[in-house]
């Protein structure tokens, strides 16, 4: 589905990466595992998608800001679709 899609980076990484995403507002936080929030976070940002304003990583957590508050399920559910592969 369209929804799952995304680029070959963000494919193999989130599988294998991402633990958990919650939000609030505009932003969503994504768990990691520990050393994966530096790659998972360039290759959100290599998505190119418009409703994600930026990141910023630490080590096992990102934040991703995002334009609308409406666009937060979108993007975790986004994200749950692509890391169930």
């Amino acid at each position: 589905s369209q929804l799952s899609e995304a680029s070959p980076a963000l494919a193999r990484l989130l599988p294998h990466m991402m633990v958990d995403a919650e939000g609030v507002g505009h932003l969503v936080v994504v768990k990691t595992l520990t050393g994966g929030a530096q790659a998972v976070a360039e290759a959100i940002d290599l998505e190119g998608w418009p409703e994600v304003i930026g990141t910023l990583a630490g080590d096992d957590t990102i934040l991703v800001i995002v334009r609308r508050e409406r666009d937060r399920s979108d993007l975790i559910r986004r994200l749950e679709a692509i890391a169930e592969g």
